[in-house]
């Protein structure tokens, strides 16, 4: 099969060279979306529609326009990967540039590996499951904190430093960061006050809880929380084992690096990571949390303990689910890397997104998109696994 399909590869590629697909001056080959560019979000339209007929052509992922989205149509996307046209707007300077979205740590970091599919599965995962089927606790679906048309208080800001950004020297009494901030940058509304900054120059990402900014001093303070983790670390906890920075610390060993989808994220096509879920309420189990935490909020009244990873089932087809376009972006992610439950919603099982309600709304999200995947499409990997 792979052999076939590597010969599939070659010969349309030669083709594609000696015979150039050919559309209107205004149509980028590949590009379904009609963004200006091929990403993977052309991607996923090709694969929605993929062994379809249809009279839509390129909207649809039907490059060649055969009237059928198959394999010379990937082909084409494939070909064209990473192309953009001329007049395509320039990206913010605020956000990460290039072909695949930013991810922190190193390549073999925790964060980054996906669970291999015959991942151990826990002893309570089918109580667990139970648990979260439960509607007095929570929706039968994963919802979105923070989704176009919701509340925003509790979204994660998202920021990009710069070396000529100010550099603030912050604290929270226990831990004290000097760290660029942007001059536009500002926390959470909601109660956690909660802010992500990504400062590269610095090779770190810090996160505050109960932050707050005094314009008229340009003072920030911090009346939570501090996280700070090196970019080219492994992103451990510097107390959990395995870790290769002892300046890795804060929010119980979670990074800020992982608790939110990023606009930048799904624009792309791609969650290369790991994310971070806030359930209904967490419990204590046989332990109070799993490696890689390094601590836990207490029992809350429920039963799932902190640090263990849930994830869609590795034999589920997202594609055949009916999955909007940026939903399936997020799925796949959940199903290769899964969630860790990290957190307490105090109102239903939840995944932040960063706070950007007008980009989401045009992306299309919904703060229902996972409702397709009822919770039995999930399961939860064994606590403490490694892969």
């Amino acid at each position: 099969m792979l052999r076939r399909l590597f010969i599939l590869f070659i010969s349309v590629t030669i083709l594609l060279i000696l015979y150039p697909f050919s559309s209107s001056a205004a149509a980028l080959p590949g590009d379904a979306n009609g963004d200006n560019k091929v990403d993977g979000l052309d991607y996923v339209i090709w694969l929605n529609n993929y062994n379809k007929t249809t009279n839509n052509g390129i909207s649809d992922g039907d490059f060649d326009n055969s009237g059928k989205v198959d394999g010379l149509d990937y082909v084409i996307w494939l070909n064209n990967y990473g192309s953009t046209d001329p007049g395509n707007k320039t990206p913010t300077p605020t956000q990460p540039v290039g072909n695949q979205p930013y991810r922190a740590f190193s390549a073999d970091s925790y964060w980054n590996t996906p669970f291999p599919d015959n991942s151990p599965i826990d002893p309570n995962n089918a109580k667990y499951i139970a648990d979260s089927q439960n509607s007095s606790h929570t929706q039968n679906f994963l919802q979105f904190t923070a989704a176009p048309g919701t509340s925003q208080a509790f979204g994660q800001p998202i920021y990009w430093a710069k070396a000529s950004d100010k550099l603030y020297t912050i604290t929270d009494g226990s831990r004290t960061v000097q760290v660029h901030i942007p001059a536009n940058a500002r926390p959470a509304s909601g109660s956690d006050g909660q802010i992500t900054i990504y400062d590269k120059s610095t090779d770190q990402v810090v996160g505050m809880s109960g932050a707050s900014y005094n314009s008229s001093s340009d003072k920030w303070t911090v009346g939570g929380s501090i996280d700070r983790y090196i970019l080219s670390s492994n992103g451990l906890d510097s107390n959990a084992a395995g870790s290769n920075d002892s300046r890795n610390t804060g929010h119980r060993g979670t990074t800020s690096a992982v608790r939110a989808v990023r606009v930048d994220e799904v624009q792309k096509g791609i969650i290369n990571h790991r994310l971070a879920c806030f359930w209904w309420a967490t419990g204590v189990q046989t332990v109070n949390h799993y490696w890689p935490m390094v601590g836990d909020e207490g029992a809350k009244g429920g039963i799932v303990p902190e640090g263990i990873v849930i994830r869609i089932k590795p034999n589920v087809n997202l594609a055949s689910k009916g999955l909007s376009q940026p939903a399936l972006v997020i799925a796949k992610a959940l199903q290769d890397y899964g969630c860790l439950i990290t957190d307490n919603s105090g109102s239903g099982n939840r995944l932040k997104v960063e706070l950007n309600e007008a980009a989401w709304q045009q992306i299309g999200l919904t703060y229902d998109a996972l409702s397709p995947l009822p919770w039995s499409d999930w399961q939860f990997v064994k606590g403490g696994y490694q892969p």
